[in-house]
């Protein structure tokens, strides 16, 4: 893999550790990312926001979300730098579009199962 490839390459892997580290962070800060997302999609109450439940489940999906995609990021670098350009878009493949889609679904449920408890 050239030099150039791999500049080229690296961004989107770069961009993807981006996102993980502003999902973990948004944890410790009391705003969990996936809750903000959420909020998109369904009309949460301000003050039921602030709640520790709503916290605590969002806070859980926004660890494991920034574990995929840091994760993730780790994995492709480490093969855009020391394996065959083959291997890194497979693994680009399998770890993108299908396992968005299952944790998707996993974090649809889980708040749906935590929050109505």
């Amino acid at each position: 893999v050239s030099n150039s490839t791999i500049v080229y390459l690296a961004q989107p892997v770069l961009a993807t550790a981006v996102w993980g580290l502003a999902f973990l962070v948004s944890v410790p800060l009391g705003r969990p990312l996936t809750g903000t997302i959420a909020c998109a999609w369904y009309p949460f109450p301000h003050s039921y926001r602030e709640t520790a439940a709503f916290k605590r489940v969002f806070g859980i999906e926004s660890l494991v979300w920034a574990g995929y995609f840091l994760a993730r990021s780790a994995l492709r670098l480490a093969l855009l730098l020391g394996g065959s350009l083959e291997s890194f878009l497979a693994i680009a493949f399998v770890t993108g579009t299908p396992v968005t889609l299952v944790l998707l679904a996993w974090s649809v449920r889980y708040a749906m199962r935590n929050l109505s408890d």
